[in-house]
């Protein structure tokens, strides 16, 4: 913010995202390879690791290796995992009920 202004910003949605939202984002809209991903999300390919073996842990993610080439693994969302279902008030930044609370501040 400049002189109690807001400063216009192109921002996309995965500039609000963690590594896990990026990966789900992107698995939403179907099968991807590791390699795809990793290219896909703003973070390193360490970060992107650990999170697969988290969120296949947690059985939000599933993978598989290619059958034409074993060096391929393929992630996409678990069966299990419903995108919709596991959104709610609480994993809001700011719930939508509170926002008349809201007020700028100026910070000069």
């Amino acid at each position: 913010m400049v002189g109690g202004e807001l400063v216009a910003r192109n921002l996309s949605l995965l500039d609000y995202l963690d590594a896990e939202g990026q990966i789900i984002r992107l698995l939403a809209n179907g099968a991807a390879t590791a390699g795809e991903v990793y290219r896909a999300v703003e973070f390193s390919q360490p970060v992107v690791s650990k999170k697969f073996a988290r969120l296949q842990d947690e059985g939000v993610i599933v993978s598989e290796r290619d059958p034409n080439d074993r060096r391929v693994i393929w992630y996409r969302l678990s069966p299990d995992f419903n995108l919709v279902d596991n959104l709610d008030e609480s994993s809001l930044a700011l719930p939508i009920t509170d926002t008349k609370n809201c007020e700028l501040q100026d910070d000069a």
